[in-house]
């Protein structure tokens, strides 16, 4: 029986750190803890900018006339930074600033959301794991049973731990962000700087606009209150779903096929495969627990019993997906299509604007199945998705923004990161964008930590996407107990290896 529970667990744990780096850094060719300096340095320089009344103010034009929406990216940052507690004295105060100020933007108001999610999710975890204490000798052996998926964390901390006041500020942000919807995405609601009509979204050429870059932060936000557990009507995920699909690029050239598991497989059913391994390996855990106390009241040690805290020293081969057609996934041809700025063709297809729709295309997929209203989106919606990652991939680059070089580098590497990491996709064809990114990241921070500024952001900015793409910040559609990072590389499909 002691055989058997090993041979369980050690089958369980094995294809579970196939799919999942255990902690963020892991399975590429960087130095983890060069990325905690980078990041602590980084979090230090945005600490020094806080103002008396709580706030930070950029110092690019949109930031100085939105220092509520500076203050909740700042604090968004902070959070997920893993070096910040949520209730550290500038992180309560940045919060007192923001409520009692009006909304006005949708940038703001959906990095407020975000921001309300991050200070009750689970804490992110260092590139380097902190040593744990030293046992004592009755646990010697003992292996910690994985937490929940930090998606119900979350919702379970904000449900009993998040005050009257976060409450009334998420419902109210939400809200808010409803009522800005407009045929059938974002735009600025008005005010926004240069537009002519201060009441309508935009002005002269641009009025009555939809934009892919508000819609973005909304679509974000709207999936981290979903999180929370506010709901959202089916219809807004069905109205941007019409838009990515109608206004994504007709053609482009094929790419060579790599796996794209959001857009591969029902992300219903990944979910259920997770939530299956994450059952079976607590089972076993448990059981080989109470092995190691077996051997503790017959006066063993545990590990001269073969019961070592790791585990037997086994491997497991990896699923086949797309050559087993019992899995139901097959090779599909992909197309670079990407999305731009404005339906209206004026400005060039582009990496910020493009990672905008893979993030809301595998949003839509997520909600629209839950809602069992996916069926009518399955063929074009998988295959925008599979599409824009194509485009990614056609057009990879980390020094500049694909197709708007020059201009929101850092803006596009953040949404990199958050169309990798929603995608589950950990290579864009060749490129394992989060290696990659990295190490251009570590080369361009300045000595006072900040990554530095540009036309269109500030340092404060461009500090705060720095350090997104470095934690991989964005919550996953589905994490492992891990490490909250669920690419699916291996047991999804493979396109490449770990290091």
């Amino acid at each position: 029986m002691m055989l058997r529970t090993l041979v369980v667990f050690s089958l369980i744990a094995a294809v579970l750190l196939a799919v999942a780096n255990v902690s963020y850094a892991q399975g590429v060719n960087v130095d983890a803890k060069a990325i905690d300096q980078a990041v602590k340095k980084g979090v230090d320089y945005l600490k020094g900018l806080v103002k008396p009344d709580g706030s930070f103010i950029g110092t690019a034009q949109h930031e100085g006339l939105y220092p509520e929406g500076t203050t909740a990216f700042v604090l968004f940052a902070l959070l997920k930074s893993g070096f910040v507690d949520r209730n550290d004295k500038i992180i309560v105060n940045g919060f007192s600033y923001i409520r009692g100020k009006p909304f006005k933007a949708v940038y703001s108001v959906s990095l407020l959301i975000l921001a309300l999610e991050a200070r009750y999710a689970p804490k992110p975890k260092k590139a380097v794991p902190v040593p744990e204490p030293e046992k004592k000798k009755s646990e010697k052996g003992m292996i910690t049973v994985p937490p929940p998926p930090p998606e119900k964390v979350v919702r379970g901390n904000f449900k009993k731990k998040a005050p009257p006041q976060d409450r009334k500020l998420l419902d109210d942000a939400v809200k808010w962000l409803l009522s800005k919807q407009q045929g059938n995405i974002w735009r600025y609601p008005g005010g926004m700087p240069g537009a002519e009509a201060p009441d309508s979204p935009g002005g002269g050429q641009m009025a009555g606009m939809e934009d892919f870059s508000n819609t973005q932060y909304a679509m974000l936000a709207l999936n981290a209150a979903r999180r929370l557990g506010y709901p959202i009507p089916p219809n807004v995920w069905v109205k941007v779903a019409d838009y990515c699909i109608k206004y994504q690029q007709d053609k482009g050239p094929e790419v060579e096929w790599f796996p794209v598991p959001a857009a591969d497989f029902p992300i219903a059913k990944l979910r259920k495969m997770r939530d299956k391994y994450l059952k079976e390996l607590t089972t076993a855990i448990k059981k080989h627990n109470k092995e190691v106390k077996k051997a503790h009241r017959q006066g063993k040690d545990p590990e001269d019993a073969g019961l070592t805290k790791d585990g037997p020293k086994t491997s497991v081969p990896k699923p086949e997906l797309f050559k087993d057609k019992k899995y139901g996934a097959e090779k599909k041809k992909m197309y670079a299509r990407g999305w731009a700025y404005l339906p209206s063709g004026t400005l060039p297809h582009c990496g910020s604007m493009t990672t905008s729709g893979v993030a809301a295309m595998v949003i839509c997929k997520d909600a629209l199945e839950g809602a069992g209203k996916y069926r009518a989106y399955k063929k074009k919606g998988d295959k925008s998705i599979r599409d824009g990652c194509a485009w990614l991939a056609h057009n990879f680059t980390i020094s500049s923004n694909p197709g708007r070089s020059g201009i929101w580098h850092y803006y596009y590497l953040y949404g990199l990161e958050r169309a990798g990491v929603l995608s589950l996709v950990r290579l864009f064809g060749k490129h394992n964008w989060y290696e990659e990114g990295v190490r251009h990241l570590l080369g361009a921070q300045g000595g006072g930590g900040a990554w530095p500024g540009s036309g269109n952001c500030s340092e404060l900015s461009n500090t705060c996407f720095a350090l997104l793409f470095l934690k991989r910040a964005t919550t996953p559609i589905i994490a492992t107990p891990e490490d909250d990072t669920f690419t699916g590389e291996d047991l999804f499909g493979g396109g490449g290896h770990r290091k």
